[in-house]
């Protein structure tokens, strides 16, 4: 299912960096199944909107259907930002082959899902951009899209609920010890998107081998 977006009243005006992320604008444009993300052959499963303050769309979310092996799920999530700054995203993006940066030109950021019974499993998430003095990403547009895993975040946890599932979130390997959860939202900033969308949800968290579970109160 792709959620529909009001048909703007001119075409989006895209800054041109490379064919894929021309592809990646078709997400915005289109609005039927099988879309084809740039740069993979994945099926588009699914387009969700993220409003803005101004109830306007300030970014989206596609899901990539990866396999179903034994009713168990793999996809990607993938954060887009308005085709005006997919330029900017690419131009700044890190340069190692075969990373999400590399497999999702012009993305913000994602993240690698396991759907099975009863369980969500978030096994990393990765921004594809980078910052800095050799970068081209200025930092108050890296700033407005800070939100991004958060955003991703909220759609696994939203199904999580419809489902009574519970949400796995996989550690660093430092974290592999005997940390507290408390021990380790303060050493490791990258897990705190997951701590607090998870108390938005009434989840409560716990840690178990090396995975940080969420599981509703």
């Amino acid at each position: 299912m792709v959620e529909r977006m009001p048909k703007p009243k001119s075409r989006i005006k895209l800054c041109p960096i490379s064919p894929y992320s021309r592809s990646a604008q078709a997400l915005w444009e289109k609005s039927s199944n099988g879309i084809k993300l740039p740069l993979n052959e994945r099926t588009l499963e699914r387009v969700s909107f993220v409003p803005g303050k101004n109830g306007k769309p300030k970014g989206l979310i596609a899901r990539t259907f990866i396999s179903d092996i034994e009713g168990a799920k793999t996809a990607y999530l993938v954060y887009y930002p308005k085709p005006e700054h997919f330029g900017h995203f690419e131009l700044s993006r890190t340069n190692t082959f075969g990373n999400p940066a590399g497999i999702f030109p012009g993305s913000v950021g994602s993240a690698f899902v396991r759907q099975s019974e009863g369980n969500y499993s978030v096994f990393w998430m990765q921004s594809s951009f980078k910052t800095g003095v050799h970068s081209s990403m200025n930092r108050s547009l890296a700033s407005e899209y800070g939100g991004w895993r958060h955003r991703i975040l909220e759609q696994v946890f939203g199904e999580a609920v419809k489902s009574s599932s519970k949400v796995s979130f996989r550690l660093p390997g430092e974290l592999w010890g005997e940390k507290s959860v408390q021990e380790m939202l303060k050493s490791q900033p990258s897990i705190r998107p997951f701590a607090e969308v998870a108390e938005k949800n009434g989840f409560k968290l716990r840690k178990e081998g090396e995975y940080l579970i969420a599981e509703r109160k």
